[in-house]
Parts: structure tokens; sequence; C-alpha cells
């Protein structure tokens, strides 16, 4: 798959992430008061899509792991500001943590895709 249509995808891939993110009634489902230690759980089921950003990231634009984190962190404290602006309640300390473990799970997700030989800049690596 040519280089511009995986970044194509993962950029679609990474709105789907935001639109459900931000969705309160798929918040409200996935994050139910009446569960034990619901906001752990929340916190963790992020991390895994944070660790797949960061994955999709590095795989489709050749990104190191840490250019992968600081965009992955970039785009979780977007998603904690849309949050914000659609009425979430969660606390200053709770919006730090989710945007920290945002750019951990990207970290993470980048690191585990192989890295190709090729010319080198700034954080990017080509894989084409």
């Amino acid at each position: 798959m040519p280089r511009t249509a995986r970044i194509v995808l993962v950029a679609l891939l990474m709105l789907l992430f935001a639109g459900v993110a931000v969705d309160r009634s798929i918040y409200d489902v996935t994050s139910p008061g009446t569960i034990p230690f619901h906001v752990l759980l929340r916190k963790g089921y992020s991390v895994v899509v944070f660790v797949l950003g960061g994955a999709s990231l590095a795989w489709a634009a050749g990104l190191r792991p840490r250019f992968a984190a600081l965009c992955v962190l970039l785009f979780s404290l977007a998603i904690e500001i849309a949050q914000r602006w659609h009425g979430s309640t969660e606390s200053f300390g709770s919006n730090v943590l989710d945007t920290l473990l945002g750019g951990i799970g990207g970290y993470i997700g980048a690191a585990l895709v192989p890295r190709r030989k090729g010319p080198k800049t700034n954080g990017l690596h080509f894989r084409d």
C-alpha cells in the first residue's frame, strides 16, 4: 500500500477514535458508574487505543517512537479539550493523566513496529 494511502487510512482511524471519545452516549456506555473501578477500566482501554495509534503512525508515516508519542500526546490533548467543550466534568488532573497516557501509549505502539533501514530526518523514518 502506498505511503499516502496508509497515512489517509490512519487519519480516518484517528478521526473515528476521536469521535468515539467525544460522544457522551458512548462514554456513558463504556464507563458506567455501576461497574467497580470503571474509571480505571476506561483509562486502560484508552491506553490500548493510544498504542494502536502510535503503531499506526509508525506503520503509515514511518514515525520514530518519540515523534509518534508526541503526535499521540497532542491528539490525546485535543480529545481532552473536545471532551471539555462537550460537557465533560473530569478533573484537570484526570485530563493531564489521560494526555500523558496518550503519549506513553503512542510511544509503546510505535516502538512495537519494526523499523526499516533508510534515510532518517527529525523523527521521521521513511519506509517506502
